[in-house]
């Protein structure tokens, strides 16, 4: 169970390094993202946090220089607890919103071998409790669903929006 889990987080943050890139080609983020890694180490066989990581991904717009906060997570639940995400994490999502950036939970329903995935501003997280404790589940974020045909998730919260005909974005930070 805990190799499948890594592979899919593997493939889950391929394809958002993916979005990433080619949101520095459209000219939305300003610089590449931070991939932001909790410290861990393995005591019995058990995965330990020394010290809970802020969100995942952590970057710069250029629309302004606007801050940058996404916290991504997979699950074949079909519903994701709220309490997937650490308080410090929450604190930081939370925080980046409340200073005018841009703050995500990047969510992947798995089922079937379709990989349905949704970008939720942090602050609209329509948080309902199944059975004791909070979640939310695909149905309630319907709206904030991520077609597979688009070409960068980041696009709908950039004021330029999706790409327009004949205007041409450019990467301003340079490949190494």
């Amino acid at each position: 169970m805990g190799r499948a889990s890594q592979v899919v987080g593997a493939l889950f943050e391929a394809w958002i390094e993916s979005q990433h890139d080619k949101a520095l080609d459209l000219g939305i983020l300003a610089h590449p993202a931070t991939h932001n890694q909790a410290i861990t180490k393995v005591i019995g066989g058990r995965l330990i946090y020394e010290k809970p990581g802020i969100a995942d991904y952590t970057g710069t717009l250029t629309r302004g220089a606007v801050t940058l906060a996404v916290e991504a997570k997979s699950t074949q639940l079909g519903y994701l607890p709220r309490l997937a995400i650490t308080q410090k994490q929450q604190m930081h999502l939370s925080a980046v919103a409340v200073a005018g950036g841009i703050s995500l939970l990047l969510v992947e329903f798995r089922k079937d071998h379709i990989n349905d995935r949704y970008a939720v501003p942090w602050t609209l997280v329509p948080w309902g409790v199944k059975r004791t404790a909070e979640s939310v589940d695909e149905d309630a974020i319907t709206k904030w669903h991520i077609p597979p045909q688009t070409e960068c998730y980041l696009e709908r919260f950039h004021t330029r929006g999706p790409a327009v005909e004949g205007v041409v974005r450019k990467r301003i930070y340079p490949r190494e």
